[in-house]
């Protein structure tokens, strides 16, 4: 057990693990005495939080009567002990007597809960720091398994410390009304909620990408994808909202000259290769962005864990509002599922819900979608196009997609005007399809884009873009 190696380990340094035996057994006192110190502990404190293993078994026991709504006192418990032949094992009926003799008083049951849950949490991190030093002396662990380790280790026993209790609704009504009052001003202003999208339409069907917000960005490759996310990164960051954009495909300068493309009027590709008449242009492109926060991570094949890490780091140096993954599936984590693929996806979404939440901020996510929807007639996408869809589409607040008919030969798509669906040209010509959208309705959102798809533009019916491209030579994604 556990217990058993932080005791062990905690002796050999001559030294007691933090516990309190008293106070477990007077906290398994006021159990055997009040139905309500149980009730008021019960998610503060578990078996595993007790330092003595017969206090652990006469936990597990007491939890077990309650949840099976057997009434809880000395003769019930030792019947409970009898049947799993536990009773000798815990010190007898005179022992279990003497707990609810160290009782004053029942009411601090919940005070005593937390003094072992924070004993409990002191000898977790005994244990943590002990097989971290383990793993840095063997010569054969890889150093990034050992950090993710460490990360990993750290948060979780971290999580034991954040709690949160059930609260009236007349305790939040007022503060649901100052963030109703705060919207209607914003607004009225011309301003969003949440952090701008880059595009009205969207803006106007999601208020802004909203705080905990689980966004995801599907699209099959040459969609264009990491260009969508990079115009939402550049929208955020230019409107004063830090951004934090972690690319495990492409590199740092391929994204850096991806932004300036879309300053100026060179594509990534004439970037690339120096095709440039005007360094001019170049170096404006670059004051630009300078002059906002974007911050870049190109970590190939990053792990979840370190991903969170350094999320809440630049949550905490820059104050970022925004999180830009590219791409979900590329994330990886670690040893722990033996190469379930689906176990890994639905892991790597819960994680990110749960960083979005944990920091406050919008977390949007790209991912790949199945081949199979280019065998359709109907070549747009949907939510079962998504690789380990309902992983995936499960913990999303928003699924979006990213569709391009021109890429698939469509040379026109009807597209409604506000009176009647007409058609137009697909040339130059996107959409977002909201697929799902927990908040609000469903829709597509049209765009206009550039050759290079560098500069993405709201849709109109006066600004479009006719010129023919190449998607490998302009280095579409």
């Amino acid at each position: 057990m556990k217990t058993d190696h932080v005791r062990d380990l905690s002796l050999s340094l001559g030294k007691l693990p933090p516990q309190s035996v008293d106070i477990e057994e007077t906290l398994l006192g006021c159990f055997m005495l009040s139905f309500d110190a149980i009730l008021n502990t019960i998610d503060l404190i578990s078996p595993r939080h007790f330092y003595k293993d017969h206090n652990q078994v006469i936990c597990q026991t007491i939890h077990g009567m309650y949840k099976q709504n057997i009434q809880v006192d000395l003769l019930t418990l030792v019947e409970e002990l009898n049947k799993t032949n536990d009773l000798e094992r815990v010190g007898g009926i005179i022992h279990l007597s003497k707990l609810t003799n160290k009782v004053s008083s029942t009411t601090d049951a919940e005070h005593y809960a937390r003094i072992v849950s924070e004993k409990f949490i002191k000898r977790e991190y005994i244990r943590v720091s002990h097989e971290l030093q383990s793993k840095a002396f063997d010569e054969s662990e890889d150093m990034q398994d050992i950090i993710t380790f460490a990360e990993k280790s750290i948060f979780a026993v971290s999580e034991y410390l954040t709690t949160s209790e059930p609260k009236l609704i007349e305790e939040t009504l007022h503060d649901t009304y100052n963030m109703i009052e705060l919207a209607k001003e914003r607004k009225e202003k011309g301003e969003f909620t949440g952090v701008p999208t880059g595009l009205k339409q969207l803006d106007n069907i999601t208020g802004g990408w909203q705080n905990s917000d689980l966004i995801i960005l599907g699209a099959r490759p040459a969609m264009g994808k990491t260009s969508i996310a990079m115009h939402h990164c550049k929208s955020a960051a230019f409107d004063d909202f830090p951004t934090i954009f972690f690319s495990c495909e492409m590199g740092l300068h391929q994204l850096n000259q991806r932004l300036i493309s879309g300053e100026t009027d060179y594509t990534p590709s004439e970037l690339r290769t120096g095709s440039i008449s005007n360094l001019d242009k170049i170096a404006d492109a670059v004051g630009i962005l300078m002059s906002n926060k974007i911050i870049v991570d190109d970590t190939a094949n990053i792990n979840i864990h370190e991903l969170c890490a350094k999320s809440r780091r630049a949550k905490k140096k820059h104050g970022i509002k925004l999180i830009i993954i590219d791409y979900i599936q590329l994330i990886t984590v670690g040893k722990e599922f033996g190469g379930n693929r689906e176990q890994e996806v639905s892991f790597v979404a819960r994680t990110l819900k749960g960083l979005a939440k944990d920091l406050d901020v919008p977390v949007i996510a790209l991912a790949q979608l199945n081949r199979g929807l280019e065998a359709r007639p109907d070549k747009k996408p949907k939510l079962s196009d998504l690789r380990e869809s309902g992983a995936i589409e499960q913990d999303a607040d928003i699924v979006m997609f990213a569709h391009r008919p021109s890429v698939y030969g469509e040379d026109t798509i009807m597209v409604h005007n506000g009176r009647e669906e007409v058609e137009i040209m697909s040339e130059g010509v996107g959409m977002l399809v909201i697929a799902k959208n927990r908040h609000g309705m469903l829709d597509d959102v049209m765009f206009k884009h550039n050759i290079g798809l560098t500069r993405l533009d709201d849709f109109s019916f006066d600004n479009e873009y006719s010129e023919p491209y190449n998607q490998e030579e302009n280095g579409i994604f």
